[in-house]
């Protein structure tokens, strides 16, 4: 590698790390474009070069210490355009979100300081540029729980949430220990130590029914990060059998759609001869991708494993005697 393109990355490293967050080297690496050995390096420069960048193992990531060490850069047209499309589109949407609606009242904030030239062209932008996302549980209602389980996360404070369990079939109360907010599809899920289940559980914040804050403080265990949590479940539910080997095989139908889109991170595909798609991937539980399955319906085969096949087979007959 040129001496050009490593000063490049240290210096995306360090805008990266001044933004005053925790990151660890898969998260560094993805921003530099390089491997994840080769952010150890640099970091390793870096701190020789006198930065104070250290590792937080209560957070599993890296931080630099003291104050900002590069003036912010001017913004370009680019990253302006993005920035605000981005956000006003989003925010116009009454998803309910958090972030979003104050997100949306920033970026025109920014708009109103743009030179006139370039305002211009933004607000064209806008006007022409729409972004539909998919469909979300409604979060509206629960903005207070979200604020309280956000407050308990930054202060490491416990909550006691009374919660409408899926997989009890009732109302469940428990005390949770906060370690991660995600936001995954349709929803925002919390994730954390429950004390009834005595393991960590995902919830999802549209079905909680009550948020209180009991005082107790907590550590987040230093191992602890969402990869590793999710492991290589389909979407959110990992689930046994572990690392399963799933192939399927897409009509020459919708091949294409499905090929174009990154699924899973394990994913691997093949266009065969006639034009159908082999699909391969290795997940942790076949639940979840099992309804994905049955939205493609016939123009998918599914090859293994067996219990995957049999699962898609007795669902295909149940919808089948249902709509008869």
């Amino acid at each position: 590698m040129d001496n050009s393109n490593k000063s490049k990355r240290l210096l995306l490293i360090i805008e990266l790390l001044q933004t005053g967050g925790y990151f660890n080297a898969t998260e560094i690496a993805n921003h530099c474009q390089v491997h994840p050995r080769t952010v150890h390096r640099y970091i390793k420069t870096l701190q020789e070069n006198g930065l104070r960048i250290i590792y937080d193992q209560q957070r599993q990531g890296y931080h630099l210490k003291g104050n900002n060490l590069l003036a912010p850069m001017d913004m370009s047209q680019d990253e302006a355009v993005s920035l605000i499309i981005l956000c006003e589109c989003l925010g116009r949407v009454n998803t309910g979100l958090p972030f979003s609606e104050p997100a949306r009242t920033a970026v025109m904030k920014l708009h109103n300081s743009l030179p006139e030239k370039l305002k211009s062209y933004v607000t064209a932008m806008m006007e022409g540029t729409s972004i539909k996302v998919e469909a979300l549980a409604k979060l509206t209602e629960v903005r207070h729980h979200y604020n309280l389980l956000r407050d308990a996360l930054s202060e490491k404070e416990s909550v006691r949430i009374v919660y409408n369990s899926f997989s009890d079939q009732k109302e469940i109360t428990t005390l949770l220990s906060v370690y991660r907010l995600l936001f995954c599809k349709h929803s925002w899920y919390v994730i954390g130590r429950s004390s009834i289940h005595r393991e960590i559980r995902t919830f999802n914040v549209a079905r909680l029914q009550d948020v209180t804050k009991v005082g107790k403080k907590y550590q987040i265990p230093p191992r602890f990060n969402v990869e590793r949590y999710l492991g290589n479940a389909w979407q959110m539910i990992r689930s046994r059998p572990y690392d399963c080997k799933i192939k399927l095989v897409f009509s020459p139908k919708v091949a294409k759609n499905v090929a174009e889109v990154r699924w899973h991170k394990t994913q691997q595909t093949t266009f065969l001869a006639d034009g159908s798609l082999e699909f391969e991937v290795q997940v942790d539980g076949t639940q979840e991708i099992c309804w994905w399955i049955l939205g493609y319906g016939s123009e998918v085969q599914v090859l293994s494993p067996p219990i995957l096949r049999e699962f898609v087979r007795q669902h295909a007959e149940k919808m089948l005697e249902l709509n008869r």
